[in-house]
């Protein structure tokens, strides 16, 4: 767990506000925010409320309160993106929502959740453009013709990705834990 200097200066920054700014606009002295950030003193009850209004969060979500790690939601959540066998997209959509939901309430989800989509996104591109490749052939094939390529082997290539992904992704959830954060280190970064 950060603690309160650190996560104040992370959230003063994101709003790209200036310590001084800030303790103006608090109401506070720039020294009493300068303690709070660097060395970690506790403020007030009052000063804690102000700083927390003028960053526009909550004051749990400044304390660092409600935020907890929730291993078995980030195994479901990665277990979702296995609907892709039976919803197309599904893999994509559901960890989706799973994210958006609790993704102030549950400690490290969005690093989770990122690296699971990144990685469910670029399959779904990788597969979408093998199926691009073989339409193709398929359709200039014709029965009973000495072809090269049979029909079963082109069919083989999506077989095996979608065979990797279930794979990849179902080990994937039973991997998660502080010590395994990017399990997808072959994705592209489309979300960071």
């Amino acid at each position: 767990m950060k603690d309160l200097g650190s996560r104040l200066t992370e959230f003063r920054k994101a709003k790209g506000l200036s310590q001084e700014t800030l303790a103006e606009d608090a109401g506070i002295s720039l020294l009493t925010l300068q303690r709070i950030e660097k060395e970690g003193t506790n403020p007030h009850g009052d000063t804690l409320k102000r700083l927390a209004e003028s960053l526009d969060v909550s004051m749990d979500e400044l304390l660092d309160h409600s935020l907890e790690i929730n291993y078995n939601y980030i195994r479901g959540m990665h277990y979702s993106a296995l609907t892709f066998i039976i919803l197309p997209l599904g893999n994509i959509i559901l960890p989706m929502i799973l994210w958006v939901l609790k993704k102030d309430k549950i400690k490290e989800l969005s690093v989770y959740a990122r690296n699971l989509l990144n990685w469910q996104v670029t399959w779904t591109i990788l597969v979408f453009i093998t199926m691009m490749l073989i339409m193709p052939k398929m359709f200039s094939m014709r029965i009973g013709s000495d072809n090269f390529i049979s029909l079963d082997s082109l069919l083989l290539y999506p077989f095996v990705m979608t065979v990797i992904n279930f794979i990849y992704t179902l080990v994937a959830g039973i991997f998660v834990s502080e010590r395994y954060r990017n399990l997808f280190p072959l994705a592209i970064r489309f979300l960071k």
